[in-house]
């Protein structure tokens, strides 16, 4: 009898143990799940306040326009630029930006590193083919090649998600404008993914 009792008392002791054990999985599971929920809903939080900014920047672009047309019209003399003849065939902006814009602030603070384009370091056409590449659009991972391949545009026709090149033919940098005159870039060597100033660049074009 002694015996049975001491063998019961094993048997109810690794019972307890077991319990304990499947509790302790079902909380790291509990934990884990709240984790992708949680981290779920700030990516959603993320690209619709992304989607806001770029709506807005948007409407401000073309309130502007608008009034330069307003301008022109009651001037005819004046307004003339020669963007139609330079730029015949503007493509509207691509319904992918807010997701290629999304794609490069989560990127912010990774480190610059030639002929890289993620995950953990970025060079600037690195950046920009990674970007596009999320939205579903491929580019070729060099600034020239992409500034070849792609609908050009004039610079006051800029649009969030929109890229913008330095250098002759766009071979020296590329950038993914963001609006607001800023630009998220992957800049050089010992710097890191970040928001700039746009500056002086050559031309733009629209992927799309």
């Amino acid at each position: 009898l002694q015996r049975a009792r001491e063998e019961l008392a094993v048997q109810r002791a690794e019972l307890e143990r077991q319990k304990a054990a499947a509790a302790a999985q079902r909380d790291a599971v509990a934990s884990a799940q709240a984790q992708v929920t949680a981290a779920n809903a700030e990516q959603r939080r993320l690209l619709s306040q992304v989607k806001g900014d770029i709506a807005r920047l948007v409407s401000q672009e073309q309130a502007r326009r608008a009034a330069t047309v307003r301008n022109t019209s009651s001037n005819p003399g004046r307004g003339r630029t020669g963007n139609p003849e330079r730029f015949p065939n503007i493509p509207a902006p691509s319904a992918g930006a807010a997701t290629a814009i999304a794609f490069a602030r989560a990127q912010l603070g990774k480190p610059y590193r030639y002929a890289t384009s993620g995950p953990n370091t970025f060079d600037c056409s690195g950046l920009t083919m990674a970007a596009w590449g999320a939205a579903g659009v491929r580019l070729a991972h060099f600034s020239g090649a992409q500034y070849r391949s792609l609908p050009h545009i004039p610079l006051s026709a800029l649009q969030p998600g929109d890229l913008v090149f330095r250098g002759s033919n766009g071979s020296a940098h590329v950038a993914i404008y963001i609006g607001g005159g800023l630009i998220i870039t992957a800049p050089q060597t010992g710097d890191v993914v970040k928001i700039a100033s746009m500056g002086n660049v050559m031309g733009a074009a629209r992927p799309g």
